[in-house]
């Protein structure tokens, strides 16, 4: 799996596995001159995994014609002089061909915080996309060597719901979104997104960065989990999911109760937090 850019200057993850979505506008800061850059990039398929040996290839303006291969980890650089309407078209055996413009995740790109262009693709299989939207059970179970986590958070249960949700701003991109319900959660920090590609998914909880699920325990009291999980599932009858969680959970104690985000926290009390490619996650279809 890779988890992409996350934006030109550092910007934060939000609830898609890269941000921005590589279909936003592009740069506000060019119109049609051209300028000299360096463009890097990622591509992936729509379940977030990286495909190496894809060909990128400028469309159109003064540098048409110059390509770039991705590497191993889908990453790519292309240099030229591009403008704003510059077009890029992605291929790879299999899948999609994609074209877009370049993109950046400040609203000024060029010379605003040292921010540099980015260029993401994600490509569809051409394969029929499992559906697995429904009613489930989630369950998280600590690493049985984290011991500092206490028992509450070792293992822990929510029902969740997954209703099919193309990503962001493409309505041709398989993709899922997964809502936890059954308990208190902070603000939207109750569910993640799922990719798809034929019958591969990834759960995308943040990949470590900051939690996609916290849980309000009471009493100042919170357990949240970052991380990533991937599986591959049938395409028939009930599908349920019995996956490695590669992140973190941590359960957390402080002296007020957080706002709507993780961060910031008001003084910590306790804190025990376990990083582990070796939680698990389940997906149980209600029956």
């Amino acid at each position: 799996m890779i988890a992409g850019f996350a934006g030109c200057s550092g910007s934060d993850f939000a609830r898609t596995p890269t941000a921005p979505s590589p279909s936003g506008s592009p740069p506000q800061a060019v119109s049609n001159q051209e300028f000299p850059l360096q463009l890097r990039g990622f591509i992936t398929d729509t379940a977030y995994r990286a495909l190496a040996g894809a060909r990128i290839e400028v469309v159109d303006g003064a540098s048409a014609g110059v390509t770039a291969i991705s590497d191993a980890q889908g990453q790519f650089v292309l240099s030229g002089r591009f403008n704003a309407a510059t077009q890029f078209r992605a291929t790879k055996e299999g899948h999609e061909t994609r074209t877009q413009p370049w993109n950046c995740s400040v609203a000024v790109c060029l010379g605003a915080n040292n921010a540099q262009p980015w260029l993401g693709f994600y490509l569809t299989v051409l394969e029929p996309t499992v559906n697995i939207a429904g009613d489930y059970r989630l369950t998280f179970i600590a690493d049985s060597t984290c011991t500092d986590l206490p028992d509450i958070a070792r293992t822990r249960s929510y029902r969740a719901t997954v209703t099919a949700r193309p990503v962001d701003g493409r309505s041709t991109v398989p993709g899922f979104d997964l809502k936890a319900d059954g308990a208190q959660f902070i603000g939207i920090l109750d569910g993640f997104p799922i990719g798809a590609a034929g019958t591969r998914l990834s759960l995308w909880l943040h990949a470590r960065h900051d939690p996609a699920v916290v849980e309000d325990l009471g009493e100042n009291t919170y357990l949240g989990f970052s991380g990533t999980a991937e599986a591959t599932v049938g395409t028939g009858g009930v599908i349920d999911i019995n996956t490695a969680f590669d992140g973190w959970i941590e359960h957390l104690v402080l002296a007020a109760p957080l706002g709507a985000w993780y961060w910031p926290q008001p003084q910590v009390i306790s804190k025990a937090t376990c990083d582990s490619s070796n939680h698990r996650m389940t997906l149980t279809r209600a029956r």
